[in-house]
């Protein structure tokens, strides 16, 4: 099983770093061939919404855009993993550009496909963020048919996820139990 870790944090050794460090190690444990990326790192243009991928209706997999956006990754990925601290609400800039232009790719790729989300947030209710990730997310499972696997929180309100051993924990086997969800 392929695993695509997208982490969309500035901050590469950070708390979003920890927990998506701690959800893969679960992940390989199980024997899945992981490659994580950092979309801070890669130059990805956000989409235009001029259809150049989608012509005549059918997507071709073929941007506008010729930056490092990771289509091919993303084609053999069986899951993907989005892990981003919540910025107002939602995914980083970079995390968003990056799913924005999953919209090339034809729809019929995703209907074996798990997505799973892992954010981080400094306040004490993560699961008010987790419900909006999950409401819309639910809506683009439906759409898209991928199986979405919910989302992993984390609150460094008191501390920072490092200091969690019982969150990492739960990371670990989140991450094992993925690959037969």
């Amino acid at each position: 099983m392929k695993v695509l870790a997208m982490q969309g944090s500035p901050n590469l050794g950070g708390n979003t770093a920890a927990l998506l460090d701690a959800w893969l190690e679960g992940a390989q444990e199980g024997g899945a061939q992981i490659e994580r990326l950092n979309v801070t790192q890669l130059n990805i243009t956000p989409c235009l919404g001029c259809n150049f991928c989608r012509p005549q209706g059918k997507a071709t997999g073929v941007c506008v855009h010729k930056d490092q956006m990771p289509y091919h990754s993303l084609a053999q990925a069986d899951i993907l993993v989005l892990a981003s601290p919540v910025y107002w609400w939602s995914f980083t800039a970079q995390l968003k550009a990056f799913v924005d232009r999953m919209y090339a790719l034809p729809f019929n790729i995703w209907r074996h496909k798990k997505v799973k989300h892992i954010f981080t947030m400094h306040h004490p209710a993560p699961s008010m963020a987790a419900q909006s990730f999950e409401l819309v997310w639910n809506y683009m499972s439906s759409y898209m048919h991928f199986k979405y696997l919910g989302a992993l929180e984390g609150s460094c309100e008191k501390a920072l996820l490092s200091q969690q051993p019982e969150l990492l924990e739960k990371a670990r086997g989140d991450g094992l139990n993925a690959l037969t969800a």
